[in-house]
């Protein structure tokens, strides 16, 4: 059964049966994901939104109607024309980076007048990296018709799918799904830890050390005291999107402060005199531990100091002390390769047959683009 929770009923996903604390969690967000949606937690375009609640798990979905262009994860465009121009640009003497680049200039133009800014993002928390779905067969295809009978001028897009499992790439594309490459992303253990070579094994047991011998206070379950959620804003924002790119989220206060106090993520702090100079945060998802998001304060970061790497080391040792695999994200390839980082290739569902040719056709044209380039660029360069 499915049932579809609208904005102004939040109290109805309060009711949920939340049997795990990761669930009562993920309950609490999503009150405020509703309550506040795109505009207050991600300072993007008031955006429609929903919550599915099916087979026992939460699936958020937000409407992008084309009036949110800047940010990736609500944005086709900025995700694979804008963000992902940039991200080529870093692989200097790449000559696929550089015609992948050319092909996607060349459709930039095109594609606006396609739609391709309007489209119905499923499983979107308005997390860098989206929780896991396993949805059944007739689970994925009673929603699949559900979302096409109400948004029939859409294309239907489910983030954050993992296709090593050939279990699930089977269920999307039997459902009629086109997969798209997303992003390639990284993930380490124990195990992929021991593989290293051995003065690799030592340089990260000296790193795990950074948080006993730090200059830093650091704490690996932080409280976030009043308005410290200011502080922790201002200084993600110094590194995402004024040092990377403008495409990132946009995240609020108010988004940090919703994600600590629906216990969604855990903190780590790395304070000086009391002030926080670094901070990230790690989500608990069943075999493992998520790195959602880091900060620090850019200006004095410096090789003594290690505020990146301090932090860095405290997600570590949670997933290690858990037994988890810890799911890294994307970017900064060669510091998580050398702490055992193993990559692999994220994807997009993109669920479309019920549009016209030319409607699909942005999607078809950066399928085979990528597809074609992943194998030939080195993502050791972003």
């Amino acid at each position: 059964m499915i049932t579809e929770i609208e904005v102004g009923e939040s109290q109805r996903l309060a009711d949920l049966p939340s049997a795990t604390p990761e669930r009562a969690a993920q309950l609490r967000y999503q009150v405020e994901n509703l309550r506040q949606g795109t505009s207050g937690l991600n300072d993007a375009a008031d955006l429609p939104r929903f919550v599915v609640h099916v087979e026992g798990q939460l699936v958020p979905v937000v409407v992008n109607d084309d009036r949110e262009a800047r940010c990736y994860f609500l944005s086709p465009p900025a995700h694979y024309i804008g963000y992902t121009r940039q991200e080529l640009a870093k692989m200097r003497g790449n000559r696929t980076a550089r015609l992948v680049s050319t092909l996607i200039g060349g459709i930039e133009r095109a594609a606006a007048p396609l739609g391709f800014n309007r489209c119905v993002s499923v499983n979107n928390w308005l997390f860098t990296t989206s929780p896991r779905l396993e949805l059944s067969r007739a689970a994925l295809l009673e929603l699949t018709e559900r979302l096409v009978q109400r948004f029939g001028d859409l294309p239907i897009v489910f983030r954050g799918i993992d296709l090593r499992a050939q279990p699930v790439r089977q269920l999307f594309e039997d459902a009629g799904y086109l997969l798209v490459v997303n992003r390639p992303v990284f993930e380490c253990s124990d195990q992929t830890i021991q593989m290293l070579p051995r003065k690799k094994r030592w340089a990260i047991r000296k790193e795990l050390r950074l948080l006993e011998h730090s200059q830093l206070s650091v704490a690996l379950d932080a409280t976030l005291g009043p308005g410290e959620e200011d502080r922790i804003c201002w200084l993600y924002r110094r590194l995402y999107l004024e040092k990377h790119s403008r495409f990132n989220a946009r995240y609020t206060p108010a988004y940090f402060r919703a994600a600590f106090d629906s216990g969604v993520d855990r903190f780590i702090t790395a304070r000086a005199d009391g002030e926080i100079l670094a901070f990230a945060t790690v989500r608990f998802e069943g075999p493992r531990v998520v790195f959602a998001l880091v900060g620090y304060d850019v200006d004095r970061a410096r090789p003594d100091l290690a505020l990146y790497r301090t932090v860095f080391a405290g997600v570590l040792k949670i997933a290690l002390d858990a037994k988890k695999t810890c799911f890294l994200s994307t970017g900064n390839a060669q510091f998580k390769r050398k702490r055992g980082g193993q990559e692999w290739i994220e994807y997009e569902g993109v669920y479309q047959r019920h549009l016209p040719l030319h409607r699909r056709l942005p999607w078809l044209v950066f399928k085979a683009a990528f597809d074609r380039a992943i194998s030939s660029l080195d993502t050791g360069q972003i």
